[in-house]
């Protein structure tokens, strides 16, 4: 599963590689912990501690690993991959057409030399469409 999901992230990239990626979902709280929609933290699973904060064990609802690419216009694309989400995942991030973002969100500096096509590290407050597959959800930003 994991190579056909590495090869679905491939199809319309110029990124080599995709970066595997632990994704905790929501928005920053004043307490440090993340609620209700959007990307609340990111984490290299491939460098540990790389990442805009610690994200717990994937299999929580609000976890899930992705392979983290660019596409051809130089956009980040997140493949978020269905074998490390939980159903409650699903049906609170994948279920509508369209992942929301209701605040900007800073990629990790040091993505940008990992992904020198990356044209920017912001993803914008906003709807993005669901590219939903056997692997898992697509999202462009």
């Amino acid at each position: 599963m994991y190579h056909t999901a590495v090869n679905q992230a491939h199809s319309d990239t110029a990124s080599p590689a995709p970066l595997v990626v632990a994704v905790e979902f929501g928005q920053p709280l004043a307490n440090g912990d993340c609620g209700h929609v959007g990307i609340c933290r990111t984490e290299d699973i491939a460098y540990p501690g790389a990442g805009s904060g610690p994200c717990p064990s994937p299999k929580r609802c609000r976890h899930a690993t992705a392979l983290v690419s660019v596409g051809l216009r130089g956009h980040v694309e997140f493949l978020f991959l269905h074998d490390s989400m939980l159903p409650c995942t699903v049906r609170a991030f994948f279920d509508a057409e369209d992942f929301e973002i209701p605040g900007d969100y800073t990629l990790p500096e040091h993505w940008q030399s990992l992904m020198p096509r990356l044209t920017s590290l912001q993803l914008a407050a906003g709807r993005y469409p669901i590219e939903k597959s056997e692997s898992g959800f697509l999202v462009r930003f």
